[in-house]
């Protein structure tokens, strides 16, 4: 960049730097230790497509995007840009590929720089543009950095942020999410679904489909991250998630293997079916999910909190035993839901929501509760006592 800096570096192993000017000269100081080091300068054209987009306070979800397809962003916003980095994979070669993501505060990248992708990662904060525009260059394209852009107008509460794009973690990622000072947020993306696998620590995280909104229409769930145990894992289908501790420390930890979902061996485990852009209308609300459960004598209480459906969408739900379907029970515009819980048998549940893509809907909302079936057959005995004594 054409400001004046300096770096110290203790150890270094092919790594790279980048500047912003049309000359110039670069100082490199060994201080008073004896160093070999060998550099090389390699001048690049400057990228010149520019990718436009547009952030709004109303917007549900972030806009993520890849930094090696789109080098140079200009982004308005409603009131003013918020923008965040995620943390790349294999860090000690792509880390310095942040260096040379530039963020400058305004409609040109003449505008004042509010610096780099790395210096932005290592504070865990946002960058927030004076005005409506920013402008996000990255110097030379890295497959595997990603930005979050939104309007600032539902962020400037967040006092720290972190953000992650991954796919294939089996294991999950664990994050402490810090509360103690304002709000402390993760932001994460997957190709499909993520799992919310377990948390523990003494603050609230609360888990919003989408980004973080002022109005927090699309907050689905608030935990207590020290009494979470029957709520979890918990499966939240989403292009992006995003978590919010408060009033003190949470530390979680997230997975996309959809496997780590579906078993449980808690009679008395809660949880949530959801559309990934639920409470919005939205061409993309359809999703599948499952719960099973290791052995039999097991019921599902389900109680559905959406509006009646309408035009083509319907839910499905299957019950298992074992390797055979018990029951299959199909709700749609014709065929509604009645009032109240509806309870279901079986060690397995498959739940199907699907909708007319052409017609939005505000997708579905369905809370279970995992519960022992023993009583089902107390009340079969009941009522053949009830008969024999009539005869």
């Amino acid at each position: 960049m054409e400001d004046s800096f300096s770096l110290s570096v203790s150890s270094s192993d092919d790594d790279l730097f980048f500047f912003i000017s049309s000359g110039g000269k670069v100082k490199l100081s060994t201080t008073n230790s004896k160093v070999q080091f060998r550099i090389q300068v390699s001048w690049s054209s400057y990228p010149s497509t520019i990718q436009t987009f547009n952030v709004s306070s109303s917007d549900y979800q972030p806009t993520a995007y890849s930094t090696s397809q789109n080098p140079v962003v200009q982004v308005k916003a409603d009131t003013r840009v918020s923008a965040t980095v995620a943390t790349p994979f294999s860090p000690r070669h792509s880390l310095q590929y942040l260096r040379g993501l530039i963020f400058f505060d305004g409609s040109t990248t003449n505008s004042t720089s509010l610096g780099t992708g790395l210096q932005l990662l290592n504070a865990k904060s946002q960058y927030v543009s004076t005005e409506q525009y920013m402008t996000v260059v990255q110097l030379e394209g890295y497959d595997g950095l990603h930005c979050f852009l939104q309007d600032y107008d539902n962020t400037k509460e967040i006092v720290q942020f972190q953000s992650v794009v991954y796919t294939d973690q089996p294991n999950g990622l664990s994050f402490t999410l810090d509360g103690t000072n304002g709000p402390s947020a993760l932001q994460s993306c997957t190709n499909y679904s993520e799992i919310l696998i377990g948390m523990n620590g003494n603050g609230l995280l609360h888990a919003y489909l989408g980004g973080v909104r002022r109005d927090k229409k699309n907050m689905v769930r608030t935990y207590s991250a020290n009494n979470s145990l029957t709520n979890l894992p918990q499966e939240f289908q989403s292009d992006v998630r995003t978590y919010v501790s408060t009033g003190g420390k949470s530390f979680i930890n997230i997975s996309d293997n959809w496997s780590q979902l579906q078993g449980t061996t808690s009679i008395g485990r809660k949880g949530f079916f959801i559309s990934p852009n639920y409470g919005v209308l939205s061409n993309d609300q359809s999703f599948e999910a499952q719960i099973k459960m290791p052995s039999g004598g097991t019921a599902f209480r389900l109680n559905p909190l959406s509006p009646s459906f309408v035009g083509k969408e319907f839910v499905k739900i299957t019950l298992w035993d074992g390797s055979r379907v018990d029951s299959q029970k199909t709700f749609s515009a014709e065929n509604q839901f009645g009032e109240g819980v509806l309870e279901v048998f079986g060690d397995r549940i498959d739940v199907l929501y699907s909708q007319d893509t052409q017609i939005p809907t505000t997708g579905f909302y369905m809370i279970f509760e995992v519960v022992s079936s023993c009583y089902r057959y107390s009340i079969l005995i009941s009522v053949v006592l009830i008969l024999l004594n009539l005869l």
